[in-house]
């Protein structure tokens, strides 16, 4: 580095020397607080991924709950057609409510074409 006051890159002057030196610790500082602002980020990113995955654990188990529950209720029904008309009808009660909850958590793609051989209205083309 030249110093800022003769113009050398090989000054000898102390002070020039100082100069230097606080210049490169200030290079030094500002890469670190650099550094320390992508670490907060990226522990903000971690944290919510980490979330983000506790959730969808709970999802997961939840739905495996109603599925050995509806198992359950259908082995205990299955001499009595009555009671599985219930288990029956409830099992589309939880299927709509999930099938809505998918659809209000599913961001909609209005912008994207139709897939190969289907027309606009999802109808294959002929």
């Amino acid at each position: 580095m030249k110093c800022r006051r003769h113009e050398r890159h090989d000054c000898r002057d102390v002070d020039c020397r100082f100069a230097r030196i606080d210049d490169t610790l200030a290079l030094i500082l500002h890469h670190i607080t650099h550094i320390e602002r992508n670490e907060y980020i990226m522990s903000q990113e971690l944290d919510a991924l980490t979330s983000a995955v506790e959730e969808e654990t709970t999802v997961d188990q939840s739905i495996i709950t109603l599925l050995n529950g509806i198992a359950a209720q259908l082995e205990a029904a299955k001499n009595d057609p009555a009671k599985i008309a219930a288990v029956t009808a409830q099992i589309r009660q939880n299927s709509a409510a999930i099938s809505a909850a998918v659809k209000a958590n599913t961001p909609s793609d209005t912008g994207t074409s139709p897939a190969p051989g289907v027309d606009d209205s999802g109808n294959p083309l002929a």
